[in-house]
């Protein structure tokens, strides 16, 4: 089987949002891999399927391939391999998905062990993995632990020199903001939110990433009683939103915080000038 075709067939169908399609298109390649025993074309389908169904809400066809492509690789040797590590890195992130956290959190750390025995320390994949422990545990309420992995995946990050690392630390550094915030941490929240705001703003392109910062700094500014401050925040957040997405649900949540903000300010007209703005976003 030629896979590179079979995938490039695959790309076609989805960027024409042939859903449908491209699902009976991976049931039927997988289905003639299996007839052929082409282990290699099997398993880079068995990982399609499991991503595909993740998106497409179709939780037990992703859990099968998950299955099917782990037995695969244990009945030809290759449990202590990166393949092996990533097609259950794959599944974690599907039971993430269907809020199977526990399930979800079980599969993660055979990975990290994986990856600690086969990979160099400091490694791209191994932050990417402490940055998925992490929103599982705090999807589950684990805040503390949660915020421990954010630091580890930074900790890695703040090592690497290849493309795409500054952005991913900017938005590292965002998210252990919110995370020390959601904590209490105020002062914590301040010192990492504005050195995610000094990356975001060394770039020399727009980050929309950037605008979770300035959200950010809207909720900090309101935990502190500082609601001027605040709507203001909420206002830039929701204007950068504007300029590039037009008035979408994050623009109209932006602009209910700003409205929250001078509410809580006192400033009645200033909250329905921004509640209507809200009103306004489609």
């Amino acid at each position: 089987m030629d896979i590179k075709q079979v995938l490039s067939h695959l790309d076609t169908l989805l960027e024409q949002q042939q859903m449908s399609a491209a699902a009976d298109y991976l049931d039927k390649m997988a289905a003639e891999a299996e007839l052929e025993g082409d282990t290699t074309a099997r398993l880079t389908l068995y990982n399609e399927i499991i991503g595909f169904h993740r998106v497409s809400g179709n939780r037990e066809k992703s859990y099968a391939a998950a299955e099917k492509a782990l037995a695969l690789l244990r009945e030809t040797g290759m449990d202590n391999t990166i393949h092996y590590a990533t097609t259950l890195l794959n599944y974690a992130t599907a039971r993430v998905i269907f809020r199977e956290l526990p399930e979800a959190l079980k599969l993660y750390r055979e990975v990290e062990t994986l990856y600690a025995r086969l990979l160099d320390p400091v490694d791209y994949r191994i932050a990417s993995l402490y940055n998925n422990i992490s929103q599982a545990l705090l999807k589950s309420g684990d805040a503390k632990q949660g915020g421990e992995y954010l630091e580890k995946s930074l900790a890695i990050l703040e090592q690497l020199d290849e493309d795409g690392v500054d952005a991913a630390i900017a938005t590292c550094l965002t998210n252990i903001g919110y995370n020390r915030m959601s904590q209490g941490d105020l002062k914590g929240a301040e010192e990492y939110l504005t050195r995610a705001e000094a990356r975001f703003k060394s770039f020399n392109y727009y980050d929309p990433h950037y605008d979770s910062v300035l959200a950010g700094f809207g909720q900090l500014n309101y935990r502190k009683g500082d609601y001027p401050a605040a709507a203001d925040y909420f206002d830039r957040a929701a204007h950068h939103v504007e300029s590039l997405f037009g008035r979408n649900q994050n623009y109209a949540l932006c602009c209910r915080n700003a409205a929250a903000a001078w509410r809580a300010a006192g400033n009645a007209e200033k909250a329905a000038e921004y509640e209507a703005l809200a009103a306004s976003a489609k």
